[in-house]
């Protein structure tokens, strides 16, 4: 997350208005919260912030901003999120799917935003590996971790301290003492990519004639409708389903909205 803090802009100059935003943030509330934006911090509707709530800090959208002579005595936004904000028809939805539904505008907000936290950078993983000091005191337990880091692979500390079966501590000691190092591990990955050749089913002639129109309207780049007639157990999932390998194959992605109904046990 890359926000800018309020200590880290200059001080507003005397007589001027103050810039107000309103924020919604993804709580059970229909109102926004108006908060005072510090100087020096430039801040539009739609863009994803970090503001104090209560007694604590959560994300919010900036829905609504003006300059008032009555903010000053506002709480002040902490940040703006180094993230793409919510454009303007996303926002009129959730207005509209908050009055629909008779819900609060912030729960509607939650759903729209539940990754909100995942959009900053990755937490930093730590592994640990031997180095070539001893510690002057030696202990099973030391022991056990040192053998296994005799490899001199880097490993969690969890990892390393399950293998070695000792506490957490024991790590913590030998870093302390300098018989291991802690360095910087690759982030995981969140999910390996789809292979779109991954389990190709075998498709009858009037299903391939089916799922080639179907890639036909992938491949054509514009909105299109296609509807599958079939009873059920025609095979009408392997169909449609042979529509996202080409869009996956062409850099793009592939969403599949089902109502209460299962996909088949293959799927």
């Amino acid at each position: 997350m890359s926000a800018r803090r309020d200590s880290d802009v200059e001080p507003a100059e005397s007589g001027a208005r103050p810039m107000v935003v309103d924020i919604v943030a993804p709580v059970a509330v229909d109102t926004a919260y108006s908060y005072r934006v510090p100087a020096g911090l430039a801040l539009q509707p739609g863009d994803l912030v970090d503001a104090p709530l209560g007694t604590r800090e959560t994300v919010g959208v900036v829905w609504a901003a003006r300059q008032t002579a009555a903010g000053a005595n506002l709480k002040a936004v902490l940040g703006k999120r180094d993230t793409p904000g919510l454009r303007a028809p996303l926002m009129r939805f959730i207005d509209w799917v908050a009055r629909w539904t008779l819900s609060p505008r912030g729960m509607v907000l939650r759903m729209a935003i539940r990754a909100a936290d995942d959009l900053g950078p990755d937490p930093v993983r730590l592994g640990y590996r031997a180095t070539d000091v001893a510690p002057e005191r030696m202990t099973p337990a030391r022991g056990r971790v040192l053998a296994v880091a005799a490899d001199g692979f880097a490993r969690s500390k969890s990892a390393l301290a399950e293998a070695a079966a000792c506490s957490a501590g024991v790590i913590d000691s030998l870093v302390d003492c300098g018989a291991l190092e802690a360095l910087a591990l690759p982030a995981e990955a969140v999910a390996e990519r789809p292979d779109p050749d991954f389990a190709a089913p075998i498709l009858g002639l009037e299903q391939r004639h089916a799922a080639n129109a179907l890639s036909e309207a992938v491949a054509a780049r514009k909105f299109s409708a296609t509807l599958l007639e079939g009873v059920t157990g025609s095979g009408k999932t392997e169909v449609y389903f042979a529509a996202v390998p080409p869009a996956l194959r062409d850099g793009g992605q592939a969403l599949i909205l089902m109502p209460e109904i299962a996909l088949p046990p293959q799927f």
